[in-house]
């Protein structure tokens, strides 16, 4: 169950880093190029760390984190613009 729910919150973050402009594919490889390309807060690290984590062969996550209230703050940090979010690419700010 839980390998189903790390998916689907894994697509509504790679849904909303592309809806902020933060990644071109709402995919696992957008999450990773939002991360590489912006200085994000540590919390919002800590959600996609928690999203990018396998299952174990149980298909049961180890960290014990609750990955749909990890993507619903995700969303809203996102929504709600309270980031302040620095390019590390040159001319991408």
């Amino acid at each position: 169950m839980e390998g189903r729910a790390r998916v689907c919150a894994r697509r509504a973050a790679g849904l909303a880093f592309l809806a902020a402009g933060l990644c071109e594919s709402p995919t696992l490889a957008g999450i990773r190029q939002a991360i590489s390309n912006y200085d994000l807060p540590d919390d919002i690290l800590q959600i996609c760390s928690n999203l990018m984590q396998p299952v174990n062969k149980h298909y049961n996550l180890d960290t014990g984190s609750d990955l749909l209230l990890d993507v619903n703050r995700l969303i809203d940090r996102l929504e709600n613009q309270d980031l302040l979010i620095q390019s590390r690419i040159d001319g991408n700010d």
